[in-house]
């Protein structure tokens, strides 16, 4: 984070709204944390270089109305090379597309509907194209649901795929090593489903 080849540390305290980072030393070890104002009851944290600086910002997202933004992922969203957001909206079934302008700002909110209560939302290539899609938990419901890009920072309406419970956190990765990404969540009771081959 402070652009000297050490693993820094990004802790989000909920309870009075503000960001703590340690830089780290470099031999295990940390110095005293950094706390930063943040907005308030921000929930999830994200690193990248929002502004094309080459260094790592921040970005916290907010529970507002109770309609909770999770914010889980960042990546180039439409290959303009500057980095986007996307967001679960907990509470009001649609997930939030932000696409990156670079320097720092974002063209206005896209949203999709999901059927359910969007929980975590992740930017993944996921069918191979070379074009950023997106995939999205909802604790509500027994589904993921997965956009595929056009191309141009907007997405397919989403393809469904039925999990054994209901899906909360995500990880992407080939679990089967076959070349293949997989999905596996962490289910409100406490399993873990793994989905081989979703594309």
């Amino acid at each position: 984070m402070y652009g000297d080849r050490r693993v820094d540390l990004a802790v989000l305290h909920y309870s009075n709204s503000t960001v703590g980072i340690s830089l780290a030393f470099g031999n295990v070890s940390f110095a005293q944390q950094i706390v930063i104002l943040g907005s308030g009851n921000s929930h999830y944290l994200a690193v990248g270089d929002f502004n094309g600086d080459h260094r790592q910002d921040l970005a916290t997202v907010m529970e507002l109305l109770q309609h909770y933004k999770l914010l889980e992922h960042v990546g180039d969203l439409n290959h303009n090379n500057n980095l986007g957001l996307t967001s679960g909206n907990c509470g009001s079934g649609t997930i939030s597309i932000f696409i990156g302008n670079g320097g720092g700002t974002f063209q206005s909110q896209m949203g999709y509907r999901f059927r359910g209560y969007s929980y975590s939302a992740a930017i993944v290539d996921i069918n191979g194209d070379n074009t950023m899609d997106i995939i999205v938990t909802g604790s509500s419901s027994v589904y993921i649901g997965i956009y595929l890009d056009y191309g141009n920072g907007t997405f397919v309406w989403p393809v469904y795929f039925i999990t054994s419970g209901y899906p909360e956190d995500l990880a992407i990765s080939d679990f089967n090593n076959d070349g293949r990404l997989d999905v596996a969540t962490s289910q409100f009771a406490g399993a873990v489903d793994i989905s081989i081959n979703v594309y």
